[in-house]
């Protein structure tokens, strides 16, 4: 074995190996590409990793970047046609980036179109949108931009437009969801405009920055090295008016994240929110080092301490881990309050926690698959809430973090049958107690009084709700979605129960080509 290393590099092949780096590092960055968490093979991934593979890339500190591995464990599974159809995908964009860097474009159109029954004020009822992302890249240096419109003002993730009476191609509603330009190479990642991060073992749904949340412009820093990597933003949320004053809101976040390439990766973090009338950007929180606590503690910011608590933070911790015996364990732990003194806990003052607890096994027969999951989630009372109006973990109406907003605890189990020819059966069932101060109910109104009071609060809706979803993907790209939902709801002594059928289409046009 000795002898193997004991060789010398002539000139000619030095050079040639440099000719290969540009084409290695341009391999890496159209990995990190940030895709919208609509788009099909943000969903297929999402189901692979569940199913076992790409864990040696896994990564709990998205948006979203595909995996170049996608073979599972379990050799069996390498004949489902959602892994049959990434490694399609990953083949065409070998075959598009293959040549000597230049500058490359891609388009991918799409159209969505939904038909809802049975539910009048459903957000996706007689929706239809369309989407376009572009993504322009040479080199390292890359940039792209993507555009939603739809009928209406609801029914896209994070979808914040205003609508307006005249429509355009029959669109009355449209927003660039991003705006982005970036650097990548393998150690060094940043990128600035606009966007969303999504920190969590979910690609979608996390306990904090959340896939679901409005976008926003931030600057975003990351640092890879061996198992580690750091990262970390900072950016602006939005202008609140009140009482004909203007309250500017902006978000920053630290992380710290271990990765075994194997099977386990885990993460420890903090996101912030600060506010102030006519507040400008406070370079304090641009270090992307120094931590919100002290920087705070130590009246380091840009106003005046007297002028109160205008700031708020949270600290999490999230964990994926996949066993030996093949269960996927994924947790995620956040601290908003926690009571260190046990004067407070005499005065009565609560923890204010949130936590998510998902457990998911696959199965393999041939060329198909099934997975049984169950999940548990939770948000305090008071959680995601400050005692300032608008420093609360809320952007453009939306929650950053858990979409249930607050005040409540969830329970749901499924199981999803992938089976051959592109279709996908998912069942589940779920039981809801909410009370309420969910934060959604009053999105910047502060709480009077920290202390402590039954959970869920106040009058408790109580929901029970069966899910069968259908999807027939005729193509990547071409997808049919029937979908039926049955619930029932009880609040302040009433009793609803709802029917809800389903249709969605979904088309998207990928091309790849060089400027």
């Amino acid at each position: 074995m000795k002898k193997i290393f004991k060789f010398r590099l002539s000139q000619q092949t030095i050079l040639n190996l440099c000719r290969l780096v540009p084409l290695i590092v341009l391999h890496q960055i159209l990995d990190a590409q940030t895709l919208p968490v609509e788009h099909w093979q943000v969903r297929n991934e999402s189901w692979m990793r569940d199913l076992g593979a790409g864990w040696n890339q896994h990564t709990l500190l998205n948006p979203y970047q595909p995996l170049p591995e996608l073979q599972p464990p379990d050799s069996r599974s390498s004949d489902l046609w959602i892994n049959q159809d990434l490694i399609r995908y990953r083949q065409k964009q070998k075959r598009a980036f293959s040549d000597e860097p230049q500058l490359k474009g891609m388009t991918w159109a799409g159209y969505l179109g939904n038909a809802w029954f049975g539910d009048p004020d459903s957000a996706m009822k007689d929706m239809n949108g369309m989407n376009w992302l572009q993504r322009f890249q040479y080199g390292r240096v890359w940039a792209q931009f993507y555009i939603r419109a739809s009928t209406r003002e609801s029914g896209w993730p994070g979808y914040t437009p205003w609508s307006r009476d005249i429509a355009r191609a029959g669109m009355h509603a449209g927003e660039f969801d991003q705006a982005l330009i970036g650097y990548r190479d393998t150690r060094f990642e940043i990128q600035f405009g606009r966007g969303r991060q999504i920190w969590g073992s979910d690609l979608v749904n996390n306990v904090m920055l959340s896939g679901n949340s409005a976008s926003y412009e931030h600057l975003m820093g990351s640092f890879h090295y061996k198992k580690w990597t750091a990262s970390f933003f900072t950016g602006f949320l939005e202008t609140r008016t009140y009482q004909e004053k203007l309250f500017q809101r902006y978000i920053a976040g630290h992380a710290v994240q271990f990765s075994n390439k194997k099977n386990i990766v885990a993460m420890i973090g903090e996101v912030s929110v600060y506010s102030g009338e006519n507040r400008p950007f406070d370079l304090s929180y641009l270090n992307p080092v120094s931590l919100h606590v002290e920087t705070e503690l130590n009246r380091r910011e840009n106003i005046p301490y007297d002028e109160g608590n205008q700031s708020n933070a949270v600290y999490f911790f999230n964990v994926d881990w996949m066993t030996p015996l093949k269960v996927r364990v994924s947790g995620s732990c956040l601290f908003d309050e926690f009571q260190l003194d046990q004067e407070d806990r005499d005065q009565g003052r609560p923890d204010a926690l949130a936590g998510r607890l998902k457990m998911s096994r696959a199965f393999y027969t041939g060329r198909l698959a099934a997975l049984i999951y169950g999940e548990y989630e939770s948000a305090g009372t008071y959680t995601f809430k400050h005692a300032n109006d608008y420093t609360g973990f809320i952007s453009r109406e939306l929650p950053l973090g858990l979409p249930q907003g607050s005040d409540y605890y969830k329970t749901r189990a499924g199981v999803s049958c992938f089976l051959p020819h592109g279709i996908m059966l998912d069942v589940s069932y779920a039981s809801l107690e909410q009370g309420d101060e969910d934060i959604r109910q009053n999105l910047y109104q502060h709480f009077d009084e920290y202390i402590r009071v039954p959970f869920p609060s106040g009058e408790i809706r109580s929901v029970s709700q069966l899910d069968i979803l259908l999807i027939y993907s005729f193509r990547p790209g071409i997808d049919m979605n029937l979908f039926y939902q049955r619930s029932k709801s009880q609040y302040a002594g009433e009793t609803c129960h709802r029917n809800i059928f389903g249709i969605s289409v979904r088309i998207s046009f990928l091309k790849y080509y060089s400027l």
